[in-house]
């Protein structure tokens, strides 16, 4: 399912005002924390690849709100 989510967000049109470009910034940085998530062992450097997927993913999640998702 992941393979396919950010390929069928891409070009969905929002009702209203609402940026799809948020929408896709937080699926993309969810899919990412997943996919690293996934690793069998984590650097410094993984870490803060995590870290950093999560941040925007909390800086765009409001979208989901505003969709009523």
């Amino acid at each position: 399912m992941c393979v396919i989510l950010l390929g069928l967000i891409v070009n969905l049109l929002l009702l209203g005002a609402l940026n799809s470009a948020r929408m896709i910034q937080a699926v993309h940085a969810l899919l990412n924390f997943l996919y690293l998530a996934q690793y069998t062992s984590h650097t410094n450097e993984t870490i803060c690849q995590l870290q950093d997927s999560l941040s925007t993913f909390h800086n765009n999640k409001a979208i989901f709100i505003d969709l009523g998702v």
